[in-house]
């Protein structure tokens, strides 16, 4: 049922419940459903409501240092459902090199295989309406390049978890969805090592403590890592910190523009935009991460034989003299059309981290500041994806590409964002290099657990959505079939 904790507060105190889960985001809703199916009583807090309001997004605000980033609070929702309120829908699946040692890795990757990642996966695919078979390129021929291959990805409706699963979270009566209930505190016993309980807050200032026999935070990468910093009281530097990574190797998908293109082949681009990924191959011998090159051109089919001669003609000057003119001959504006875009990997990087301030906000929890770093590994990947695609364009003598200065020479002072956080609470097998285990279990504490793309340790070059659901639900059977 639907408790919205700003009217009723004394029965969030009546009862002990299996699980305790912070966090109504996919996540969350994902882990509640499933143990509330294998029989589990669930406890779900949520700080937000079933709306977006001023007063639950403004906890979402804080400072920046390093690279520049953009409003903390404008690219995440508060409230139930979280962010998939606004998502847009792309899911897909790590690729097998995402799980391997790669030379230009800072730290260790994942302590289980892409296999164990995706065990649920039909199960996520049900939950997140994708299509059957889930993910397949925009074009069914290959690609002829020993370099590249197309990106295979499907789209959710996409899937607004407020309004398919709200009904199912009022009629289930294993669960109890507190709306308007901020954690405010994990509670822990002398040594750190046992959760005793949460305490939330609403907005009329009342508290109350939560209380299970196990715990699991699902607020979000950048949320995570603020919640254990802030469980401070008991140990210093906060709860799971023991080797200091909470907060660190915070990642994002670089999306930089490359540069632009003319086309040279109409059968080609008839089917329309186009994602490649680098090979396995291309990534090994260069020593770079993931990413996806998408290449949309704007051409109309008509003009595709003469399109890359005109534009060659009338390049430069002529672009800018008269746009209108060569719009209306090829079908293209010069300086906007044809822009090859990115959505690069960005390595975990321990200097790239989630951190407190002194500013509260009004539930007294320390706001962050997001110190956000790009290694020079990650502009390696940018240069060389770059110059790669642009030789395998004119070979496959499907179009020609300009690189943009600013790539060729190493010297990109402004990065895109996809908005898809992840790291900052990292699985790993040695506590040194991340913050839980393989089962998503916080080193060193005995019943609180971690959800969500924070646990990720490393980002792959796919939106992160389907993966987080897919794993929700193997933490999901790990909690209802263990004591």
């Amino acid at each position: 049922m639907i408790i919205d904790f700003n009217n009723e507060t004394q029965r969030i105190d009546d009862r002990v419940y299996d699980v305790a889960i912070a966090g109504g985001g996919p996540a969350g809703i994902s882990i509640a459903l499933a143990l509330a199916a294998a029989g589990r009583s669930v406890a779900l807090i949520e700080g937000g409501g079933l709306d977006f309001s001023e007063a639950s997004q403004a906890s979402y605000q804080g400072s920046q240092s390093g690279a520049a980033y953009g409003p903390l609070d404008g690219t995440r929702l508060r409230y139930l459902g979280g962010t998939s309120n606004h998502w847009t829908g792309r899911c897909g699946a790590f690729d097998p090199i995402d799980f391997a040692p790669r030379r230009n890795r800072i730290l260790p990757g994942w302590p289980i295989g892409r296999d164990e990642v995706y065990r649920f996966g039909a199960q996520a695919r049900a939950i997140l309406d994708l299509p059957r078979p889930p993910f397949r390129a925009t074009r069914a021929t290959p690609l002829p390049s020993k370099y590249f291959r197309l990106t295979e990805f499907a789209m959710s409706p996409p899937t607004r978890f407020l309004g398919k699963y709200r009904e199912r979270l009022r009629a289930d009566r294993r669960i109890d969805c507190y709306i308007n209930a901020n954690l405010i505190r994990i509670g822990a016993n002398r040594s750190g090592g046992h959760v005793d309980g949460y305490d939330v807050r609403n907005y009329r200032g009342v508290r109350r403590r939560l209380r299970a026999h196990r715990y699991v935070l699902a607020l979000g990468a950048i949320e995570n890592a603020r919640m254990l910093l802030n469980a401070d009281d008991v140990v210093p530097t906060g709860l799971g910190n023991g080797s200091g990574m909470v907060g660190r190797c915070f990642m994002e998908h670089l999306d930089v523009n490359l540069g632009s293109f003319v086309t040279t082949d109409e059968r080609f681009w008839r089917a329309g935009p186009v994602g490649f990924n680098p090979s396995v191959a291309l990534m090994r011998q260069q020593g770079i991460s993931n990413g996806i090159v998408s290449l949309t051109p704007s051409i109309k089919p008509r003009y595709y034989g003469r399109a890359a001669f005109l534009r060659e003609l009338i390049s430069g000057p002529g672009c800018r003299i008269n746009p209108d003119w060569t719009r209306k001959i090829t079908g293209s504006y010069c300086p906007g059309d044809n822009i090859v875009t990115s959505m690069i990997e960005q390595i975990a990087n321990p200097e790239s981290r989630v951190r407190l301030t002194g500013d509260r906000d009004a539930f007294g929890l320390r706001r962050i500041d997001l110190h956000w770093s790009i290694h020079r590994n990650d502009i390696a990947t940018i240069e060389t994806l770059a110059r790669e695609v642009a030789r395998d364009l004119a070979r496959m003598d499907i179009a020609r590409m300009k690189i943009a200065p600013e790539v060729l020479g190493r010297r990109i002072t402004s990065f895109g964002v996809q908005s898809h956080h992840m790291g900052t609470t990292r699985m790993s097998a040695d506590p040194r290099f991340g913050v839980v285990d393989a089962r998503q279990k916080v080193h060193g504490i005995d019943n609180l657990y971690v959800a969500g793309s924070s646990v990720y340790p490393t980002g792959g070059a796919i939106n992160p959505t389907f993966t987080l659901v897919a794993m929700s639900l193997r933490l999901a059977d790990h909690l209802a079939t263990t004591a």
